[in-house]
């Protein structure tokens, strides 16, 4: 039921974004949802062809199911993440873990947030963007008057946006821009500065994450096969408390009788059971949510940063007659040990090219990526 609901959910979030794209802009909103189509049915249209091709009956017989998950609007969807880095590459590689200004500290791997704000923050901290028009920043630039007072009124609105739509903004202003002011500002780009990706994961694998809040036994059936010794030991332990225990020497560890490291050597080790990455809460977001119900409908809710605060707000509201429940929830950051499970959709708001992850398509777990 809850995949549903989560299936659900997902569902009316697309169908938010088509609406609110339609109503800023039909004609391309129109040509984006056709075109996802279209790539969607070629997808699968190959995908079909290379499964029947092999006239392998398990091969084919997982193609039959893929095709059918898809037709019902079942099958898993990608996962959208963000990543704000100083640099500018086309593709994630494992050399680049633990070269950011991160500590690492859930886990070894790379970094993404479900929030774009989250990766705008480190955006913002890495590095600085500056319009260049031509390749020259505005200091630079020989033009007439008209064209440079065309160039600072382009740079203060893009200023004013995220890092993520600063480079679209720009672009989009400058389209507007009189022939002749365009040949004489050449184009507009960003230069250096911090860049905002925006990615695509299989949801296929985050389904596989180790939940760093969560305690084993309410992780994913996947994790929970993969440490089924520590689960059957210490079922109450949370995924924070069992990653940091393969670091550790004391009486824990040997108790669970883990041969992990810690950092890489532990990312490394869930990989193999298994276990592709880790999620946990963003700390802007982290939170402690009381839900109060009232005659099996939701009243209110409210949001407390420690457990002892929300539990004596839901005890004060249970002695007045409402069902309150208590739970940690908010946006999440993603930690993933292999890059290429992570797509790279735009950056700093340009498409790349890339298409998100088709349902079935990732088989990283497999060895069939």
């Amino acid at each position: 039921m809850a995949g549903l609901i989560d299936y659900a959910s997902s569902v009316a979030g697309e169908a938010k974004k088509n609406v609110q794209g339609l109503l800023a802009d039909p004609k391309q909103a129109l040509k984006d949802i056709l075109n996802n189509l279209a790539l969607k049915a070629a997808a699968q249209q190959a995908a079909t062809k290379a499964a029947w091709a092999t006239r392998d009956p398990k091969i084919m017989a997982q193609n039959a199911l893929d095709s059918s998950q898809t037709a019902l609007g079942f099958a898993p969807l990608g996962i959208t993440a963000w990543h704000g880095s100083p640099h500018k590459f086309d593709k994630f590689k494992k050399e680049a873990i633990g070269t950011g200004e991160g500590a690492q500290a859930y886990g070894h791997g790379l970094y993404l947030a479900e929030s774009p704000a989250v990766a705008n923050e480190y955006a913002a901290k890495l590095g600085k963007p500056e319009l260049v028009f031509g390749g020259k920043p505005i200091t630079q630039l020989n033009v007439s008057q008209e064209a440079k007072d065309a160039a600072k009124w382009i740079k203060s609105r893009a200023g004013a946006m995220s890092y993520g739509a600063q480079g679209r903004t720009a672009r989009d202003d400058f389209s507007r821009l009189p022939e002749k002011i365009r040949k004489e500002l050449g184009n507009v780009d960003l230069f250096d500065g911090g860049n905002l990706y925006k990615t695509d994961i299989p949801e296929e694998a985050v389904a596989r994450f180790l939940d760093w809040d969560k305690p084993l036994s309410q992780q994913a059936p996947e994790v929970q096969a993969g440490l089924s010794k520590a689960l059957a030991k210490r079922p109450g332990m949370t995924g924070a408390e069992l990653y940091n225990v393969f670091g550790g020497s004391g009486a824990l560890r040997q108790d669970l009788n883990t041969n992990f490291g810690f950092g890489k050597q532990a990312s490394e080790t869930l990989k193999e059971l298994g276990i592709p990455g880790i999620r946990y809460l963003d700390g802007g977001s982290r939170g402690y949510h009381v839900d109060l119900m009232l005659k099996d409908k939701l009243y209110a809710t409210n949001k407390f940063d420690n457990i002892s605060a929300a539990e004596q707000y839901a005890a004060e509201k249970a002695a007045e007659g409402f069902t309150p429940k208590i739970d940690m929830r908010g946006s999440s950051n993603f930690v993933a040990f292999d890059p290429e499970m992570i797509r790279i959709l735009e950056r700093n708001g340009q498409a790349t090219g890339a298409v998100p992850w088709q349902p079935g398509e990732w088989r990283g777990l497999l060895g069939n990526n």
